[in-house]
């Protein structure tokens, strides 16, 4: 099998022939990775442990809360304990924000499953489960 044409075929039907995904909600990717830490994950958690979670720099965290807060979707108090560090919570905007969200998401998917019928649809779920356990993209295969 020619991998490297199977590759090229893969990215060119999922980035070219589609237009780019438009921001849910006018947040950005780290804005909503971290409303769902805190609402599915964690909420009054530590702002560096949010930006270790979901792999942001202490600065890009910075500005994502700072954003987040603007918007009224988290509070941020400094922490009693370490005045060093801030605890993050999300507010009731915010927790009915990500569960629109995941809404909207579970919909798509289940429409998408539908459109696939059952044996794909199992395929592809079974696929993304191995893609996901299993498949380190630091090793060469």
């Amino acid at each position: 099998m020619d991998y490297q044409q199977l590759t090229k075929e893969f990215l060119d039907d999922m980035f070219l022939k589609r237009p780019p995904a438009k921001t849910m909600f006018e947040l950005s990717k780290g804005e909503m990775g971290t409303m769902l830490y805190l609402v599915v994950e964690n909420n009054h958690a530590v702002a560096g442990d949010i930006s270790k979670r979901i792999r942001l720099t202490s600065g890009r965290m910075a500005s994502v809360l700072k954003s987040l807060e603007k918007k009224g979707l988290i509070t941020k108090k400094q922490c009693e304990k370490d005045k060093r560090q801030t605890i993050v919570s999300a507010t009731k905007k915010g927790e009915a924000l990500v569960a629109k969200h995941r809404q909207i998401v579970f919909d798509h998917v289940l429409n998408m499953l539908r459109f696939l019928g059952e044996e794909d649809a199992a395929a592809y779920v079974r696929i993304n489960k191995r893609l996901n356990n299993e498949f380190d993209p630091n090793q060469k295969y």
